[in-house]
């Protein structure tokens, strides 16, 4: 018994990084200003993504971004859910090499077995070296 002005609906909204767990970020494919871009807003990012931390990057790190800004003057608390959430601006003071950036990661995962130790951290082997150079 639904008229034709009671129509549910969803709206997307889209993050994602250039290159997978780490880049420039953009929102239904426009950037992000990285005008006080800091280690709250990449945590909320890099949740978005699956991940359990990030750190920011700025200046267009991972290379120049076209200027159609989609977020300016980001004010995270690291608690929001998604990036559109946080405090922001819709309107940019932004150039082409402020785009705003992460580097997302997971939590290190340590296991121990009999004389090794094996550390894995986004699923990169990472060597352990002691005072006198020798590697575990």
């Amino acid at each position: 018994n639904c008229g034709q002005n009671e129509g549910a609906g969803v709206i997307c909204t889209q993050v994602w990084l250039m290159g997978g767990h780490e880049g420039n970020v953009f929102i239904n494919s426009q950037p992000v200003c990285d005008d006080f871009w800091d280690q709250s807003d990449a945590l909320v990012v890099c949740r978005m993504l699956g991940y359990s931390g990030g750190i920011p990057k700025s200046g267009s790190h991972f290379g120049t971004v076209s200027t159609n800004y989609a977020m300016d003057d980001v004010f995270c608390t690291g608690s929001e859910v998604s990036l559109l959430d946080c405090p922001h601006s819709t309107s940019h003071n932004c150039e082409a090499n402020e785009g705003a950036g992460v580097i997302c990661f997971n939590d290190a995962e340590i296991t121990t077995g009999l004389d090794e130790v094996n550390i894995t951290n986004n699923e990169r082997f990472q060597w352990i070296f002691d005072d006198w150079g020798n590697k575990f």
